[in-house]
Protein backbone atom coordinates (compact mmCIF):
# COMPACT_ATOMS: atom_id res chain seq x y z
CA UNK A 1 0.00 0.00 0.00
CA UNK A 2 1.37 3.36 -1.01
CA UNK A 3 0.99 6.05 1.66
CA UNK A 4 0.42 9.50 0.20
CA UNK A 5 2.32 12.32 1.92
CA UNK A 6 1.18 15.93 1.80
CA UNK A 7 3.73 18.72 1.61
CA UNK A 8 2.98 22.13 3.09
CA UNK A 9 3.62 23.91 -0.19
CA UNK A 10 0.73 23.21 -2.56
CA UNK A 11 -1.13 21.31 0.13
CA UNK A 12 -4.65 20.39 -0.89
CA UNK A 13 -7.47 22.40 0.62
CA UNK A 14 -9.77 20.66 3.04
CA UNK A 15 -12.90 19.27 1.44
CA UNK A 16 -16.33 18.45 2.75
CA UNK A 17 -16.26 14.96 4.23
CA UNK A 18 -18.33 12.40 2.37
CA UNK A 19 -19.63 9.29 4.08
CA UNK A 20 -18.31 6.06 2.62
CA UNK A 21 -18.62 2.40 3.54
CA UNK A 22 -16.40 -0.60 2.92
CA UNK A 23 -17.27 -2.02 -0.50
CA UNK A 24 -18.54 1.31 -1.82
CA UNK A 25 -17.38 2.57 -5.21
CA UNK A 26 -15.72 5.99 -5.31
CA UNK A 27 -14.00 8.11 -7.97
CA UNK A 28 -10.69 9.95 -7.39
CA UNK A 29 -9.76 12.94 -9.57
CA UNK A 30 -6.37 11.40 -10.49
CA UNK A 31 -6.75 7.61 -10.12
CA UNK A 32 -10.33 7.20 -11.33
CA UNK A 33 -12.79 4.64 -9.98
CA UNK A 34 -11.95 2.43 -7.02
CA UNK A 35 -13.46 0.41 -4.18
CA UNK A 36 -13.18 1.29 -0.48
CA UNK A 37 -11.58 -1.70 1.28
CA UNK A 38 -10.82 -0.28 4.74
CA UNK A 39 -11.87 2.66 6.93
CA UNK A 40 -9.98 3.93 9.97
CA UNK A 41 -11.77 6.63 11.95
CA UNK A 42 -9.51 9.40 13.22
CA UNK A 43 -10.37 12.45 15.30
CA UNK A 44 -12.21 14.74 12.91
CA UNK A 45 -11.33 12.70 9.81
CA UNK A 46 -11.16 9.20 8.34
CA UNK A 47 -8.28 7.40 6.66
CA UNK A 48 -9.56 5.10 3.97
CA UNK A 49 -7.85 2.50 1.84
CA UNK A 50 -9.12 2.36 -1.72
CA UNK A 51 -8.23 -0.26 -4.34
CA UNK A 52 -7.84 1.44 -7.72
CA UNK A 53 -7.70 -1.10 -10.60
CA UNK A 54 -4.43 -0.69 -12.50
CA UNK A 55 -3.01 1.65 -9.83
CA UNK A 56 -3.27 -0.43 -6.66
CA UNK A 57 -4.22 0.34 -3.09
CA UNK A 58 -3.94 3.91 -1.77
CA UNK A 59 -4.45 5.20 1.78
CA UNK A 60 -6.16 8.58 1.77
CA UNK A 61 -7.43 11.12 4.29
CA UNK A 62 -11.05 11.86 3.42
CA UNK A 63 -10.66 15.52 4.41
CA UNK A 64 -8.08 16.09 1.63
CA UNK A 65 -8.81 13.39 -0.95
CA UNK A 66 -10.49 14.58 -4.16
CA UNK A 67 -13.12 11.82 -3.99
CA UNK A 68 -16.75 11.52 -4.90
CA UNK A 69 -19.19 8.65 -4.86
CA UNK A 70 -19.37 6.67 -8.08
CA UNK A 71 -22.59 6.96 -10.04
CA UNK A 72 -24.79 3.91 -9.57
CA UNK A 73 -25.20 1.85 -12.69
Amino acid sequence: IEEIEFEEEGKEEERELIEVNVGEKVVHDKWGPGTVIEILELEGDCEITVDFPGTGEKRLLLRYAPLSRAEEE
